[in-house]
């Protein structure tokens, strides 16, 4: 794996599975995500998984630093078992981001009710 910056992709990785990962606003992962929206949104992300075998794209864009890394582990999640030869991944265009401004959980409990 070699990490690049954009415009500085060597000429031998024509034809390899290219990933890009970064803020949706930086002009390559805005042209390589296309038409699929990034939420305008705290931790909006949109990952975007074209082409098949040698030369497919993978384009993991998020509105902030969180939306990236929800980016990452939604592509974990698509990558499937390929028999003995390895790993897959499904083509995929997705728009996400959390309904609720914090993530996890919240409990509540009534108070035990004295009639009972």
């Amino acid at each position: 794996m070699d990490v690049v910056t954009p415009g500085n992709v060597p000429r031998a990785s024509a034809g390899l599975l290219t990933v890009r990962l970064g803020p949706a606003t930086r002009p390559d992962i805005a042209g390589a995500l296309g038409d699929t929206a990034v939420p305008d949104r705290a931790e909006g992300y949109a990952p975007r998984v074209s082409g098949a075998g040698r030369g497919a794209r993978v384009t993991l864009g998020g509105t902030d630093a969180a939306g990236q890394f929800y980016a990452v582990q939604t592509l974990r999640q698509l990558f499937v078992r390929a028999g003995s030869d390895g790993w897959k991944v499904a083509g995929v265009r997705a728009s996400d981001h959390p309904s609720m401004p914090l993530r996890g959980t919240i409990e509540g409990f009534l108070p035990k009710s004295s009639t009972g």
